[in-house]
């Protein structure tokens, strides 16, 4: 399927609302330390935008897992962060300050792509 990235959704474009996706998810998967618990709470209502505003629907459940899986690797206080920590010794500050950079780097080309 060959998608537009400028269709309009009241104004809005398209490729500007899957990036606020991938951020929103990433901050809600940041604070509740779980990307599953995100995609779990936003799923829903990403199909149901997507299904109101005709986007792809695998598209938009993409960009929610994206970020959720990117705040989940940030976030202080996911059990994968604590076992990683806890094994290799490390402080969580030096997992944080290792990780930003990579994550931040792909976000922005996950939300070129998208």
């Amino acid at each position: 399927m060959i998608i537009n990235p400028f269709n309009k959704l009241n104004g809005i474009c398209m490729v500007l609302f899957l990036g606020v996706s991938i951020i929103i998810g990433s901050f809600i998967s940041m604070s509740l330390g779980t990307s599953v618990g995100t995609i779990v709470t936003l799923g829903p209502i990403a199909v149901e935008i997507a299904q109101k505003t005709g986007l792809p629907i695998g598209i938009l459940i993409a960009a929610v897992v994206s970020g959720a899986m990117f705040g989940d690797g940030l976030s202080m206080i996911s059990n994968s962060t604590v076992a990683a920590t806890k094994t290799q010794d490390c402080k969580m500050v030096d997992k944080f300050k290792a990780n930003i950079t990579q994550f931040i780097c792909v976000t922005f080309a996950l939300i070129f792509l998208y």
